[in-house]
């Protein structure tokens, strides 16, 4: 079984499920990293952006990920992207790694490169492919209550055939502690 992480920025991956890629790896588990975007100038210095690569790469090595990807479309200007191209980068990490579980970030997260990755791996996600990821888990930065959600396409009412697999997307929020 693997696992893919979608992360929007260099280090979300580590925010959103450090912890949980480090105990799959452990297990044993194949885990790859998908990070979405990088910086550019003038909004980001370049011996920064350099910088930010190399401990990206040695994040994945401490914690064994099987792969890292960058796709380097435009940190704090995914708004300027053409969301078909983003959809379709997405679908093809999606097809080439074919996970059995994927991590995304919420889409109610402030950022809007968090948004808009979550609604172009949703579309990736889609349960129209010979793969299909069998679960998704959203990994909210802000405290939600714990939920789970589970939806399936069937047959639709029109006559068309809908898809015949299940998708189960679980909601979970992250804290240290609760009382």
């Amino acid at each position: 079984m693997s696992t893919l992480v979608i992360a929007p920025h260099p280090d979300d991956e580590i925010l959103g499920v450090g912890g949980t890629i480090a105990k799959l790896t452990m297990l044993g588990e194949a885990v790859h990293v998908c990070i979405v975007t990088r910086g550019y100038p003038p909004l980001f210095n370049e011996d920064l952006i350099r910088q930010g690569r190399k401990e990206d790469l040695k994040a994945a090595e401490l914690l064994r990920t099987t792969s890292v990807q960058f796709l380097d479309f435009p940190a704090a200007r995914l708004d300027t992207v053409d969301q078909v191209k983003l959809n379709n980068a997405l679908s093809e990490v999606i097809n080439d790694l074919k996970p059995f579980v994927v991590y995304i970030p919420h889409r109610g997260d402030i950022h809007c490169d968090h948004k808009i990755v979550a609604d172009a791996a949703m579309v990736a996600l889609r349960p129209k492919y010979d793969h299909m990821v069998r679960r998704i888990y959203i990994n909210p930065t802000t405290p939600l209550p714990d939920a789970e959600v589970s939806f399936h396409r069937g047959k639709s009412s029109n006559g068309g055939h809908g898809a015949k697999r299940l998708i189960c997307v679980i909601i979970t929020a992250f804290s240290l502690h609760r009382p």
